[in-house]
Protein backbone atom coordinates (compact mmCIF):
# COMPACT_ATOMS: atom_id res chain seq x y z
CA UNK A 1 0.00 0.00 0.00
CA UNK A 2 1.14 3.56 -0.76
CA UNK A 3 -0.06 6.49 1.41
CA UNK A 4 -0.09 9.61 0.02
CA UNK A 5 -0.59 12.99 2.72
CA UNK A 6 -1.75 15.98 1.77
CA UNK A 7 0.07 18.67 3.68
CA UNK A 8 -0.58 22.22 3.75
CA UNK A 9 2.19 24.49 5.03
CA UNK A 10 0.80 27.68 6.11
CA UNK A 11 0.23 26.65 9.81
CA UNK A 12 -0.41 28.52 13.13
CA UNK A 13 2.81 29.34 14.91
CA UNK A 14 2.23 27.03 17.65
CA UNK A 15 1.94 23.99 15.33
CA UNK A 16 5.06 24.86 12.76
CA UNK A 17 7.06 25.25 16.47
CA UNK A 18 6.16 21.49 16.82
CA UNK A 19 6.62 20.52 13.27
CA UNK A 20 9.94 22.09 13.69
CA UNK A 21 10.92 21.08 17.18
CA UNK A 22 11.57 17.00 15.46
CA UNK A 23 14.00 18.52 12.81
CA UNK A 24 17.71 17.26 13.01
CA UNK A 25 20.38 20.26 13.55
CA UNK A 26 21.13 19.23 9.62
CA UNK A 27 17.81 20.33 8.66
CA UNK A 28 17.44 23.18 10.55
CA UNK A 29 20.56 24.73 9.07
CA UNK A 30 18.84 24.14 5.88
CA UNK A 31 16.01 25.83 6.87
CA UNK A 32 18.12 28.72 8.22
CA UNK A 33 19.65 29.09 5.00
CA UNK A 34 15.89 30.11 3.21
CA UNK A 35 15.93 34.08 2.66
CA UNK A 36 12.60 34.46 4.24
CA UNK A 37 10.86 33.82 7.17
CA UNK A 38 7.19 32.31 5.41
CA UNK A 39 9.95 29.82 3.75
CA UNK A 40 11.55 28.76 6.38
CA UNK A 41 8.74 27.63 8.37
CA UNK A 42 7.33 26.05 5.70
CA UNK A 43 10.36 23.62 5.07
CA UNK A 44 10.21 22.75 8.77
CA UNK A 45 6.53 21.86 9.01
CA UNK A 46 7.04 20.07 5.99
CA UNK A 47 10.07 18.00 6.84
CA UNK A 48 8.56 17.91 10.69
CA UNK A 49 5.33 16.31 9.37
CA UNK A 50 7.39 13.40 7.14
CA UNK A 51 9.14 13.20 10.37
CA UNK A 52 5.89 12.15 11.98
CA UNK A 53 4.88 10.20 9.64
CA UNK A 54 8.07 7.88 8.80
CA UNK A 55 7.85 7.59 13.21
CA UNK A 56 4.48 6.54 12.88
CA UNK A 57 4.95 3.67 10.53
CA UNK A 58 8.48 2.41 12.43
CA UNK A 59 7.08 3.14 16.03
CA UNK A 60 9.92 5.50 16.84
CA UNK A 61 10.43 9.03 18.04
CA UNK A 62 10.14 11.48 15.04
CA UNK A 63 13.32 13.63 16.40
CA UNK A 64 15.38 9.99 16.75
CA UNK A 65 15.24 9.34 12.95
CA UNK A 66 18.13 9.33 11.01
CA UNK A 67 18.69 9.55 7.32
CA UNK A 68 21.23 9.29 4.29
CA UNK A 69 21.63 9.63 0.67
CA UNK A 70 21.04 6.61 -1.28
CA UNK A 71 22.08 6.46 -4.80
CA UNK A 72 21.99 9.68 -6.66
CA UNK A 73 21.27 11.56 -3.05
CA UNK A 74 18.09 10.60 -2.83
CA UNK A 75 16.96 10.64 1.16
CA UNK A 76 16.63 7.01 2.90
CA UNK A 77 16.15 6.20 6.04
CA UNK A 78 19.66 5.27 7.76
CA UNK A 79 20.18 1.40 6.86
CA UNK A 80 21.25 1.01 11.15
CA UNK A 81 17.36 2.20 12.22
CA UNK A 82 16.19 -2.00 11.23
CA UNK A 83 15.36 -3.87 9.18
CA UNK A 84 13.32 -2.83 5.20
CA UNK A 85 12.59 0.74 6.49
CA UNK A 86 9.33 2.00 4.33
CA UNK A 87 10.38 4.49 0.90
CA UNK A 88 9.13 7.52 1.18
CA UNK A 89 8.98 10.83 -0.62
CA UNK A 90 8.42 14.21 -0.54
CA UNK A 91 7.62 17.01 -2.63
CA UNK A 92 6.15 20.52 -2.17
CA UNK A 93 5.27 23.74 -4.07
CA UNK A 94 3.84 27.41 -2.82
CA UNK A 95 1.96 26.15 -0.02
CA UNK A 96 1.47 22.47 -0.45
CA UNK A 97 3.51 19.59 0.75
CA UNK A 98 2.85 16.23 -0.78
CA UNK A 99 4.16 12.81 1.14
CA UNK A 100 3.87 9.64 -0.15
CA UNK A 101 4.91 6.59 1.68
CA UNK A 102 5.76 2.82 0.84
CA UNK A 103 6.21 -0.17 2.97
CA UNK A 104 8.33 -2.18 -0.08
CA UNK A 105 8.15 -0.37 -3.45
CA UNK A 106 10.03 2.46 -4.83
CA UNK A 107 8.37 5.89 -4.84
CA UNK A 108 8.47 9.60 -5.91
CA UNK A 109 5.94 12.13 -5.68
CA UNK A 110 5.80 15.56 -7.59
CA UNK A 111 3.65 18.73 -6.98
CA UNK A 112 3.69 21.79 -9.24
CA UNK A 113 1.74 25.09 -8.57
CA UNK A 114 0.00 26.20 -11.81
CA UNK A 115 1.11 29.02 -13.01
CA UNK A 116 1.77 31.59 -16.16
CA UNK A 117 5.16 32.92 -17.70
CA UNK A 118 6.54 29.49 -18.76
CA UNK A 119 8.49 29.46 -21.95
CA UNK A 120 6.62 26.45 -23.26
CA UNK A 121 8.07 26.44 -26.51
CA UNK A 122 11.49 26.30 -25.52
CA UNK A 123 11.28 23.62 -22.40
CA UNK A 124 9.37 21.27 -23.99
CA UNK A 125 11.15 21.29 -27.59
CA UNK A 126 14.99 21.36 -25.83
CA UNK A 127 14.28 19.22 -22.69
CA UNK A 128 10.84 16.44 -23.05
CA UNK A 129 10.53 13.91 -25.88
CA UNK A 130 9.54 14.41 -29.08
CA UNK A 131 5.79 13.18 -28.89
CA UNK A 132 5.41 14.97 -25.53
CA UNK A 133 6.30 18.79 -27.24
CA UNK A 134 4.00 17.78 -30.22
CA UNK A 135 1.04 17.11 -28.03
CA UNK A 136 1.63 20.14 -25.71
CA UNK A 137 2.63 22.76 -28.71
CA UNK A 138 -0.51 21.12 -30.86
CA UNK A 139 -2.92 22.98 -27.63
CA UNK A 140 -3.94 26.27 -27.79
CA UNK A 141 -1.50 29.09 -26.02
CA UNK A 142 -3.96 29.64 -22.97
CA UNK A 143 -3.11 25.52 -22.01
CA UNK A 144 0.25 24.99 -22.63
CA UNK A 145 1.68 26.34 -19.45
CA UNK A 146 -0.98 23.67 -17.46
CA UNK A 147 -0.39 20.68 -20.01
CA UNK A 148 3.75 21.59 -19.36
CA UNK A 149 3.41 21.35 -15.39
CA UNK A 150 1.17 18.25 -15.69
CA UNK A 151 3.74 16.34 -18.04
CA UNK A 152 6.78 17.77 -16.11
CA UNK A 153 5.29 16.04 -12.76
CA UNK A 154 4.96 13.18 -14.20
CA UNK A 155 8.43 13.42 -15.61
CA UNK A 156 10.03 14.38 -12.23
CA UNK A 157 7.76 11.90 -10.12
CA UNK A 158 9.28 9.01 -12.30
CA UNK A 159 12.71 10.28 -11.88
CA UNK A 160 12.35 10.77 -8.27
CA UNK A 161 11.31 7.31 -7.75
CA UNK A 162 14.18 5.34 -9.33
CA UNK A 163 16.29 7.80 -7.73
CA UNK A 164 18.22 9.16 -10.13
CA UNK A 165 17.27 12.44 -10.48
CA UNK A 166 17.87 15.01 -13.42
CA UNK A 167 21.42 12.82 -14.30
CA UNK A 168 18.51 10.62 -16.61
CA UNK A 169 17.97 13.43 -19.70
CA UNK A 170 14.26 14.62 -19.84
CA UNK A 171 14.00 13.39 -23.61
CA UNK A 172 14.75 9.62 -22.90
CA UNK A 173 11.86 8.45 -21.70
CA UNK A 174 8.29 9.20 -22.56
CA UNK A 175 4.87 9.81 -20.84
CA UNK A 176 1.29 10.40 -21.15
CA UNK A 177 1.53 14.29 -21.55
CA UNK A 178 -1.84 15.88 -21.48
CA UNK A 179 -4.06 17.39 -18.32
CA UNK A 180 -7.25 14.94 -18.50
CA UNK A 181 -5.26 12.15 -20.01
CA UNK A 182 -4.68 8.61 -17.77
CA UNK A 183 -0.80 9.44 -16.21
CA UNK A 184 0.90 6.97 -18.00
CA UNK A 185 4.89 6.17 -18.21
CA UNK A 186 5.09 5.28 -22.16
CA UNK A 187 8.30 4.52 -23.18
CA UNK A 188 11.66 4.31 -21.86
CA UNK A 189 15.27 4.29 -23.66
CA UNK A 190 17.17 0.84 -23.52
CA UNK A 191 13.91 -1.05 -21.04
CA UNK A 192 11.29 -2.15 -23.48
CA UNK A 193 9.27 -3.44 -20.63
CA UNK A 194 9.72 -0.24 -18.03
CA UNK A 195 6.09 0.58 -18.85
CA UNK A 196 4.52 -2.77 -17.56
CA UNK A 197 6.44 -2.38 -14.35
CA UNK A 198 5.04 1.65 -13.22
CA UNK A 199 1.66 3.36 -12.55
CA UNK A 200 0.85 6.59 -11.87
CA UNK A 201 -1.49 8.68 -10.25
CA UNK A 202 -2.74 11.52 -11.02
CA UNK A 203 -2.96 13.54 -7.95
CA UNK A 204 -3.57 17.27 -9.44
CA UNK A 205 -6.51 19.75 -8.80
CA UNK A 206 -7.51 23.29 -10.32
CA UNK A 207 -4.70 24.58 -8.44
CA UNK A 208 -1.84 22.22 -8.49
CA UNK A 209 -0.38 19.80 -11.07
CA UNK A 210 0.51 16.36 -9.50
CA UNK A 211 1.60 12.58 -9.95
CA UNK A 212 2.41 9.37 -7.99
CA UNK A 213 4.93 6.80 -9.51
CA UNK A 214 4.90 3.83 -7.62
CA UNK A 215 7.11 0.67 -9.02
CA UNK A 216 3.98 -1.72 -9.90
CA UNK A 217 1.09 -2.00 -11.41
CA UNK A 218 -1.03 -3.46 -8.42
CA UNK A 219 -1.12 -1.47 -5.30
CA UNK A 220 -3.35 0.53 -3.35
CA UNK A 221 -2.72 4.13 -2.86
CA UNK A 222 -4.83 5.97 -0.07
CA UNK A 223 -5.11 9.90 0.25
CA UNK A 224 -5.04 11.71 3.42
CA UNK A 225 -4.93 15.75 5.00
CA UNK A 226 -2.18 16.03 7.45
CA UNK A 227 -4.28 18.39 9.46
CA UNK A 228 -3.06 17.01 13.19
CA UNK A 229 -0.18 15.17 14.70
CA UNK A 230 0.45 12.93 17.40
CA UNK A 231 2.76 14.48 20.64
Amino acid sequence: MVEVWRVPLDRAPDEWLRLESVLSADERARAGRFRSEELRHRYGVAHGALRHLLARKLNRAAADLCFESGPAGKPVISSQQGTAPPHFNLSHSDNMALIAVSDNRPIGIDIERYRKGIDVAMLTQQYFAPGEARQILSLPDAEQAQAFLTCWTRKEAYLKATGSGLSTPLDSFEVSALPGSAPRLLTVAGDAQAANRWRFVDLGDETYAATLAVETLDIKVTKHDFLAFAN
